[in-house]
């Protein structure tokens, strides 16, 4: 007989959904067979009450975006609480994507075979269907001459006029424009055609009210817009709020990865080390896995060699990506990092707010005013700066006195539509204009981005841009890429400004035949790669610093398509050939600004040690008698 108010309470209290689940949800586990009750397992239990019930008791949305190891069971998850949701409220609409047809068709048997299982006559009443397809499970009146006869005559039906839809992210672009939701499962997101255009809809779709739920579960599919989705959330506007939370479940955290063997234990590579060590730190491992012991880290290290040498065929990055232990490791596959992305991954401790953000606003003379020059009777450009919120020029370090500067401009076509993060400039077909600013004096060598500029300027102005900032950074050394509409800089920055800190290439004249000095540099298929040699050799070596969160999103992203080529995977880089840019053209300079450096720093040691000579000369008695006290003063 059905208990009323038990019964509205276990499907309303988020407290009791693991309760739901093991008495009344059905599941068939990955070994096949029988049907078994829907526990929750250990990592599946962390995840509900570290994230699920904290948020949905303090009333908010709940956003969670879960990057995972395969098989680990939180499509199940996801599933059970869609349905809960579902029975326990009435007129609402929830949504189940997969990313296409046939993993919605298994979605779809996931959810119901749950319902079909439901028990009827128990603690629960009985929720009528009025429809079930592999499209749609609607909860309500059935049509007229439909209602299912052994239901007929019971005190304990309910028509909650609530449905769940299936649907396919491959089949259906406009996911969600047809209606509102409450609570929407997608999965394997990464795997979406498109991302961005999906969930744009999806989103809007959805309710912004308590007890509310979207989960977005997947694994990793290299460097797309689900990766630049989940570095977003990472590296994003630290300023601004936002409901998504991102879980990423490493494998290990499973018991169910382990092999028992009685073998010797040893390492037979760093990484298998450093895996050891992360597990045996790993405080969540230990917080949903109390009994983990040095046998059982043990036991998952050998389950790890198995799994790439029989299900990976020894391929140890195919691994990573399926069985990530961080997820850095996650958006690794063969071939496709340019940089390394562990390496970048360190880098990230380095990303902070900027201390300045403004525009550069050029100014005219006014008529009549004279216009200053410098000893070398040249003008500089009449500029403000301008603080602003959305200010295209951040500022992470001001220019130090006597400290030393490289810049180095990537210029674009100026059509790309203004944005103001980095999701919107990703939607841009245009390429955008982009310069950062390095400091090269630091001994031991690190070289910090101070500032960056990024945005839609045109060409000529962009000329003046590199000036300002040129002159503004103690007349910084200035490269600049001349490809496409990098020609036209020549203009402004030699021949209008004659700004003469400047990089010169060799250039081969094709009537002379001799070799020539010319301003700019030009990247062609035999150049790009030294740019890239050299920006890997100082992520490598950690003595690069990015401060800017895009720009190291950006080197994230840069990829190895092909032999000796080079781009974005996903977005934009141009961020990322400022940065290379500036490192391959100072880099001959180097040797030669740290001997200036050293001789810098001598110069003013001595004349500190004459000073503190003149004051002793100055006040000690014995070396200087006073000329009317004598040696007694």
């Amino acid at each position: 007989m059905v208990q009323w108010k038990d019964s509205k309470s276990l499907l309303q209290d988020v407290r009791r959904f693991p309760e739901f689940a093991e008495r009344f949800l059905k599941i068939q586990t990955t070994k096949g067979g029988e049907l078994l009750p829907f526990t929750l397992n250990r990592v599946q239990s962390w995840f509900f009450w570290k994230h699920v019930v904290p948020t949905w008791e303090a009333g908010k949305p709940l956003r969670i975006v879960i990057l995972k190891a395969r098989q680990e069971g939180f499509s199940t998850f996801c599933q059970a609480f869609d349905l809960w949701v579902t029975l326990g409220r009435r007129n609402t609409a929830n949504l189940v994507i997969g990313r296409d047809e046939e993993q919605s068709l298994m979605l779809f048997r996931m959810i119901h075979r749950m319902d079909q299982n439901l028990p009827i006559g128990d603690a629960l009443p009985v929720f009528v269907k009025a429809k079930c397809n592999k499209h749609e499970i609607e909860y309500n009146r059935p049509p007229i001459g439909k209602f299912p006869r052994k239901l007929m005559g019971r005190d304990d039906l309910v028509y909650l006029d609530s449905r769940v839809e299936i649907k396919s992210a491959q089949t259906e672009m406009n996911l969600g424009r047809a209606g509102t939701y409450h609570c929407v499962h997608a999965s394997e997101v990464a795997f979406w055609p498109d991302l961005v255009k999906s969930m744009s809809a999806l989103l809007s779709a959805c309710h912004e009210e308590p007890h509310t739920a979207v989960f977005l579960e997947s694994t990793a599919n290299g460097f797309n817009q689900f990766h630049s989705f989940w570095s977003n959330l990472e590296l994003g506007d630290q300023e601004v709020p936002t409901d998504w939370q991102r879980v990423f479940v490493p494998w290990y955290w499973d018991p169910r990865y382990e092999l028992k063997l009685d073998i010797k234990r040893f390492f037979v590579d760093q990484e298998e080390e450093d895996l050891y060590k992360r597990i045996t730190e790993d405080q969540t491992a230990r917080e949903i896995d109390p009994e983990l012991n040095e046998d059982r880290t043990w036991y998952k290290i050998f389950w790890r060699r198995k799994t790439i040498r029989d299900k990976s065929f020894g391929d140890i990055e195919k691994f990573k990506q399926e069985y990530p232990s961080t997820d850095v490791e996650a958006f690794i596959f063969a071939g496709t990092s340019a940089f390394g992305l562990t390496a970048l991954k360190k880098m990230e401790r380095h990303i902070k707010n900027p201390v300045m953000r403004v525009n550069i606003n050029f100014q005219q003379p006014k008529q009549g005013e004279e216009i200053k020059k410098d000893k070398m009777g040249r003008t500089h450009p009449l500029y403000q700066f301008e603080e602003h919120e959305r200010g295209r020029l951040l500022i992470y370090e001001p220019p130090q006195p006597k400290a030393r500067y490289v810049i180095f401009g990537d210029s674009a076509e100026g059509k790309a539509a203004e944005s103001f993060g980095t999701a919107d400039e990703r939607k841009s077909k245009f390429d955008f204009t982009a310069a950062s600013v390095l400091r090269v004096d630091t001994y031991p060598k690190m070289i910090p981005q101070v500032a960056i500029w990024h945005g839609t300027i045109d060409p000529d102005l962009f000329g003046d841009l590199l000036v300002v900032l040129g002159w503004y950074y103690n007349e910084a050394y200035l490269g600049w890429e001349i490809n496409g509409p990098g020609r036209s800089l020549n203009l402004q920055i030699v021949e209008k400004w004659r700004y003469s800190n400047i990089y010169m290439r060799e250039d081969l004249d094709s009537i002379t035949h001799r070799t020539t000095q010319k301003p700019g540099w030009r990247t062609t298929p035999g150049t790009k790669p030294d740019l890239v040699a050299t920006g890997q050799r100082y992520v490598r070596e950690q003595t690069l610093v990015i401060y800017d969160s895009a720009t190291l999103m950006e080197m994230k992203a840069f990829s190895r398509v092909g032999q000796n080529r080079y781009e974005a995977a996903e977005g934009h880089d141009d961020r990322v050939i400022t940065i290379v840019g500036g490192l391959t053209v100072v880099e001959p300079r180097l040797d030669a600004i740290r001997r200036q450096v050293e001789a810098e720093k001598k110069k003013d040691a001595l004349a500190v040690a004459k000073v503190g000579s003149e004051d002793e000369e100055r006040w000690e008695p014995h070396q200087r008698p006073h000329p009317i006290l004598g040696d007694e003063w």
